[in-house]
């Protein structure tokens, strides 16, 4: 272990999203940040890997193009060069394919059940905050409405494909935020070289200003005397361990695994028990290919009446960059039974996904898969936080502030919320004291 002077304004811990636009927004603010990411890329989960010629996702695959995450593109003078599928989403009810809104509720009226016009009814007072009680999931509201499994398994279908948790794990209440808010659909684009381009972007931004991002470095630890934090011990890529001062800490980590990060300090007692109610979720993803097109749509494709696929995303049909030479790729998505905590059997999750895959894409059972990942634990989950049962970016000691998905606020999600997170975090630091001893430079 080796003594450093090395000191920054702010030690960021995770190069994710949150990290990333929070050291981004530092060095606006004239400060110089230090990001220590401990994989070989930057991005997190929203970054890429190669595999046999193709351009996979780690984790997020679409970009929206509005919210604070796409604003930051344009503080920082950053071209993501999207591509704009069109249409961005389709529903697959019962062997038709339809525009989500005033189109999928039509049909359901007319050819499913009419109890779908008392559901409708419902969206509209739920969307202003009617009829949610505390505690009451998704499936429980629906349940008060129809008893059809479909329209049980549309909500399903979106519960696990928005917010990767299952609708009877999801409050009602986050559900309908996002509602009113966003009017439930996105607007996004694909990344024609991948996520990762974007998040080196972003890195390289950090640089030119000022800040500093290393990847290969671990955080073992974050340092705390006389009720703040000082700085960070952190092992490099040469296995050399360094104390790293800084004025202030923003873990992109998780709740879970920043308690882990200050045991041992005055602080421990109170980060174990900010982190105590915090559950992680999962995710199943499968990437796979096929010579010929054997998905209909160039977006997003959703499902109802499946045992587990929610969506599937067509990368090629806009992005053939993504593949080798006449090969296309495509990304289906499922939330495992639980998806709360990571305790599930994959392979009998992974059957169910391809099960479904099968009945519904009738070319997969001659596709090859790419690859397959399960998205759950502490360090790589889907979500480092169930929504809606996040701990808050504000944390026990007055100058570490936390960002990313296991603190994003109520009915926000992906990388829209943890670019909010970093927003927050920022601003509450810059406003605070944490800094008051640095010179902006």
């Amino acid at each position: 272990m080796t003594g450093s002077d090395d000191s920054h304004d702010v030690v960021v811990v995770g190069a994710g999203v949150g990290g990333l636009v929070a050291a981004a927004r530092l060095t606006l603010a004239g400060h110089r940040p230090l990001v220590l990411e401990a994989e070989e890329r930057v991005g997190g989960r929203f970054s890429t890997i190669e595999k046999d010629g193709f351009k996979l996702p780690t984790g997020a695959v679409a970009i929206e193009t509005t919210g604070p995450f796409w604003e930051t593109f344009g503080e920082l003078g950053i071209d993501p060069d999207l591509r704009i599928p069109d249409p961005p989403v389709m529903v697959h009810l019962r062997g038709h394919d339809l525009k989500p809104g005033a189109a999928v509720w039509e049909h359901m009226i007319k050819r499913v059940t009419k109890a779908a016009g008392k559901v409708a009814e419902g969206i509209a007072r739920a969307r202003n905050g009617e009829d949610l009680e505390d505690e009451l999931t998704l499936e429980q509201w629906a349940r008060r409405y129809t008893k059809s499994k479909t329209l049980l398994s549309m909500f399903q279908s979106l519960s696990a494909a928005i917010f990767t948790v299952n609708a009877d794990e999801l409050p009602a209440g986050v559900f309908f935020r996002l509602l009113r808010e966003t009017g439930g659909y996105k607007q996004y684009g694909f990344a024609p070289r991948g996520n990762h381009e974007i998040a080196r972007a972003i890195a390289d931004q950090i640089e030119s200003r000022g800040g500093q991002v290393r990847t290969s470095w671990t955080v073992d630890s974050i340092e705390a005397e006389y009720g703040r934090a000082t700085g960070v011990y952190a092992t490099g890529p040469d296995g050399s361990r360094e104390l790293i001062r800084a004025d202030a800490v923003i873990s992109n980590i998780g709740p879970r695994q920043t308690a882990r990060l200050l045991a041992g300090t005055e602080f421990e007692d109170a980060f174990a028990e900010r982190s105590a109610n915090v559950r992680t979720t999962a995710l199943l993803a499968l990437a796979f290919s096929s010579e010929e097109e054997i998905v209909k749509h160039p977006g997003i494709w959703n499902f109802t009446d499946t045992k587990r696929l929610c969506n599937l995303a067509n990368l090629t049909a806009t992005c053939p960059e993504l593949a080798p030479p006449g090969r296309k790729l495509y990304e289906a998505y499922s939330a495992p039974r639980p998806s709360i905590g990571g305790e599930f059997d994959v392979d009998a999750e992974r059957e169910l996904l391809e099960t479904d895959l099968r009945k519904q894409i009738p070319g997969f059972a001659d596709a090859e898969v790419i690859l397959f990942k399960a998205m759950r634990g502490d360090r790589a989950p889907a979500q480092q936080a169930v929504p809606g049962h996040d701990a808050d970016v504000h944390t026990p000691a007055p100058n570490v502030f936390e960002v990313g998905d296991g603190v994003k606020p109520y009915g926000w999600i992906g990388t829209t919320a943890c670019a909010q997170t970093a927003r927050i975090a920022v601003d509450a630091l810059l406003a605070g004291d944490a800094l008051g001893s640095v010179v902006t430079r």
